[in-house]
């Protein structure tokens, strides 16, 4: 298997910069390209006004002012900004995390799930 690049380095001045703002940004904005633009709204909630747009300004425009009031988006940038600084983003963390998502759709922890379930709320997981 091919070394595994880290998404971030732990020095990266993402950590620095008011990220929320910068992707607000209408310049920021603009300088995607039409995939990129298309990706982006591809993520957006259905409701949002710049899916129906016409015009990649008009859409830009809605991006913005969609992002701007959003706090869970602004949540998401802050906690990806605090996993940047705490190496998440690691080649190493990132290989630990995917064995054990492995691990636990293998059913490794099923067992300890259960008992714990019925000792904190004092019922079990599957009726008898």
């Amino acid at each position: 298997m091919p070394k595994e690049k880290p998404i971030f380095k732990s020095t990266t001045s993402l950590s620095k910069v008011d990220l929320f703002k910068l992707l607000s940004d209408e310049t920021a904005l603009d300088s995607l390209n039409h995939e990129q633009l298309h990706r982006l709204l591809s993520l957006l909630p259905r409701d949002t006004a710049a899916i129906h747009q016409d015009t990649a300004a008009g859409r830009i425009s809605a991006i913005k002012a969609a992002l701007h009031d959003n706090d869970a988006f602004r949540a998401d940038v802050q906690q990806l900004q605090r996993d940047a600084q705490g190496k998440v983003y690691a080649a190493g963390w990132l290989q630990k995390a995917r064995a054990a998502a492995r691990s636990r759709a293998e059913g490794a922890f099923d067992d300890w799930k259960e008992e714990h379930l019925e000792r904190f709320w004092g019922q079990k997981a599957k009726p008898e």
